[in-house]
């Protein structure tokens, strides 16, 4: 029979901590999450609406790539990234863990150097995998709606890609990188996939990590690319559980963003070229087989990880 003495009054639980001073049980913290995530989507959607007002711009024409949108287009994403992900994931971090936030999320200790390049080398190692899962997953058939989503995805990348001085690069890197790798590695491995540990009481953590990288690829809502995100989600996850340190997955997330973001400043009409070319030989299949190779590697390289700083935290955190 539980104690009642054991158990959190209503008090505790709305000001997010747990009884004995722990913080608020799973269920709640995910609560919160959801709460301010949504109240965050509203005045990110009341920004938008303001910039679009005094742009004299529709969201339609920005988002459609029209001449002289692009500066619009940039202060839309800013906003998508700093509300949708960034800003709920510091406030539900603050709310509940008050003064005690950054060892709660994990991003009071600076990691090991030697663990930031493995862990880089395992995402750079992991990517030719992810573009063979991409070629998967595009040989897959969409029904018309996700196909017209992922249409418009593609061309908001590609027009925030058009980069033509190095202010422009600095402001991609920024919203397509910076706040993506902090936001969102904040809210899916930092409160989801923690707490979705905590809740099914999952000892070595697998079944968190794979459900977590699930919802993470799924919100995006581009099913093209459906895979390959929920793989480097399984890598920032495994890379976080092992870890037990927030900062290992934000730079891996930075690495994967920054690098599209790079490649097409520096080298875009080169790779242009070079895709186009390959189409032509149809050398797709050589394309597989050359990203196959890596999967070695890849699996060498997770294991070191796994057995220098993960084998003595498969422990199970408190629910």
């Amino acid at each position: 029979m539980n104690d009642p003495q054991s158990q959190p009054d209503i008090s505790q639980i709305l000001s997010g901590v747990g009884p004995d001073g722990r913080v608020a049980p799973p269920w709640f913290q995910l609560f919160v999450l959801l709460v301010i995530m949504f109240g965050c989507l509203i005045l990110g959607g009341l920004a938008t609406y303001g910039m679009l007002h005094f742009s004299g711009s529709s969201y339609e024409a920005v988002t459609g790539g029209e001449p002289g949108t692009l500066g619009t287009l940039r202060w839309l994403l800013f906003f998508n990234q700093l509300f949708a992900f960034a800003l709920p994931g510091t406030l539900t971090a603050l709310y509940l863990y008050r003064r005690s936030w950054k060892q709660e999320m994990d991003l009071d200790r600076t990691p090991a150097w030697g663990l930031l390049l493995l862990a880089s080398v395992l995402m750079l190692t992991g990517m030719p995998l992810a573009q063979l899962l991409m070629q998967w997953n595009q040989a897959l058939p969409l029904p018309q709606w996700a196909g017209t989503m992922e249409d418009r995805s593609n061309g908001l990348i590609a027009n925030m890609l058009e980069m033509n001085t190095p202010l422009d690069f600095v402001v991609s890197l920024l919203i397509m990188a910076v706040l993506p790798a902090i936001g969102e590695e904040l809210i899916f491995r930092g409160f989801l996939q923690k707490n979705l540990q905590r809740w099914f009481r999952d000892r070595r953590g697998h079944l968190a990590v794979w459900v977590g990288a699930a919802i993470f690829s799924a919100i995006h809502f581009q099913f093209q690319g459906f895979l390959p995100r929920m793989f480097l989600g399984l890598v920032m996850g495994y890379l976080y559980l092992w870890s037990k340190n927030l900062w290992v997955p934000m730079l891996v997330h930075f690495i994967n963003n920054a690098l599209m973001v790079v490649v097409s400043y520096v080298a875009s009409e080169k790779i242009s070229d070079t895709l186009e070319n390959l189409e032509k030989t149809g050398a797709e299949s050589v394309s597989a087989a050359s990203s196959l190779v890596f999967l070695v590697p890849f699996l060498g390289i997770g294991y070191l990880i796994y057995n220098k700083y993960g084998r003595k935290r498969d422990d199970l955190p408190e629910a």
